[in-house]
């Protein structure tokens, strides 16, 4: 029988001794490229992630006059920009996608929600719903630590650029930055690389000063819950002002921030700057420093070294550690894993930077629905310790593990989703969802 179906001849190629044809058609089977999503699926339900977001989020609309579950509606957000459709009009394209309609138990509706639903969750955003989501998702990182029995706990504070392309809301010019933008303010416990607050802030903004006001109430919220936990900072030279020193003390915070050169602190390392830029190597040295706005003289250590011959750094960081200066910055530069390089996982394999909403609160929900797909590609990669993957980026686990092949074939019991045999083998999805 003749095959009808829409046809692409490609080209035609020697196989087997027999000139053959190359030809695309499209196919009228439940084929997906996304068959990892189920997978995705079981992780979400175990920790709880698009269920929290959906509870703190006020869904306005009449129960009795919706087609989807709100949970269902956040749930296709995140998994969405999880699978790499990281816009709201890729809704349109993955209307009828099995995997996705499996996901989702959409299935007996046929499609997926449309890109003007997804929108309006976004639009109608409040500030009472930015500030439960911020509640909630501190104490979801809070239920971790209290389930780990950590004692003590790092935390990694940075801010990033958002480049903007529009008039959104409070973006503006910033001169460092040399562009219109928002700025992304990030903690992330640096032993496990979860994001604890992410805030979007106007462009303008200082982030030493932010910071100073926000952690007295993000530290009254975490020893509200464990009094005894054992708290430091770890913060870059654009921190370090006055007032943030003061709130680190006044709240018994340890700390570790560095602090940019200048003619004082040169000469106190001058010594080591000679060495080494004869010598070669690394040193280290200590002393105490006061600058003029501090109230008092703090700890300060002073890292020199040389990367190529000719070429010699000098760094600086204070800090209340009394551990030995080499211990102390060398811990310091462990930031650049535990969030700078987790910055440039969210931003450019999970697009965080996607925030082309007219409103500030819609833009401000967009980072958290793509911290939730990042919390869930953490999860992912914690499940696979010890394996190749144990230190595989998000873009490796989103191809290798959802970016796969698959038939959906509904039955009168199953849902059967059949990978292709050349992917992923079912013992790492086994891994993955915990089934044994």
């Amino acid at each position: 029988m003749t095959d009808c179906r829409e046809q692409l001849e490609l080209y035609a190629d020697k196989i087997s001794g027999t000139m053959r044809r190359v030809t695309m058609v499209a196919s009228e089977e439940e084929l997906s490229s996304n068959g990892g999503i189920a997978a995705l699926r079981v992780i979400d339900d175990q920790l709880g992630i698009t269920r929290m977001l959906s509870r703190a989020l006020l869904d306005p609309r009449d129960p009795e006059r919706i087609t989807y579950e709100h949970q269902t509606l956040i749930r296709q957000r995140v998994y969405q920009i999880a699978a790499g459709y990281e816009d709201c009009n890729d809704a349109d394209e993955l209307c009828h996608d099995p995997a996705f309609l499996t996901a989702l138990a959409l299935h007996d509706h046929g499609r997926l929600s449309s890109q003007p639903t997804l929108s309006r969750i976004e639009e109608r955003c409040s500030v009472e719903d930015i500030a439960r989501l911020q509640t909630a998702w501190l104490h979801h990182w809070i239920d971790r630590v209290i389930a780990s029995g950590r004692q003590e706990v790092v935390l990694d504070f940075d801010p990033t650029d958002n480049e903007v392309h529009g008039e959104q809301q409070l973006s503006f010019w910033n001169g460092y930055y040399d562009e219109r933008c928002f700025l992304h303010f990030l903690i992330i416990d640096s032993a496990t690389g979860d994001i604890l607050s992410p805030i979007l802030l106007p462009g303008t903004i200082y982030a030493g000063h932010y910071t100073a006001n926000f952690l007295e109430l993000l530290i009254s919220r975490i020893r509200a819950r464990l009094p005894m936990l054992g708290i430091s900072v770890r913060m870059d030279a654009g921190f370090a002002c006055p007032e943030l020193f003061t709130a680190l003390e006044r709240l018994r915070l340890g700390f570790t921030i560095a602090l940019a050169g200048n003619p004082v602190l040169h000469r106190l390392a001058a010594e080591d700057y000679e060495a080494v830029s004869k010598h070669g190597g690394r040193r280290y040295r200590e002393f105490l420093y006061r600058a003029e706005t501090w109230p008092q003289a703090r700890r300060v250590i002073a890292a020199t070294f040389s990367r190529a011959p000719g070429v010699v750094r000098q760094h600086f960081v204070v800090t209340d550690r009394q551990e030995p200066a080499a211990v102390v910055y060398e811990d310091y530069c462990l930031r650049g894993e535990t969030i700078e390089n987790r910055i440039k996982e969210w931003k450019c394999q999970l697009s965080a930077d996607r925030t082309s909403c007219q409103r500030f609160e819609a833009n401000q929900l967009r980072l958290f629905l793509h911290v939730a797909a990042y919390a869930l590609f953490k999860e992912l990669q914690r499940r696979l310790a010890n394996t190749e993957f144990e230190t595989a980026t998000i873009a490796t686990l989103r191809l290798r593990f959802l970016k796969v092949a698959c038939w959906i074939k509904l039955t009168s019991r199953n849902v059967w989703v059949r990978l292709t045999k050349h992917g992923p083998s079912l013992a790492w999805y086994r891994l993955i969802t915990g089934s044994g």
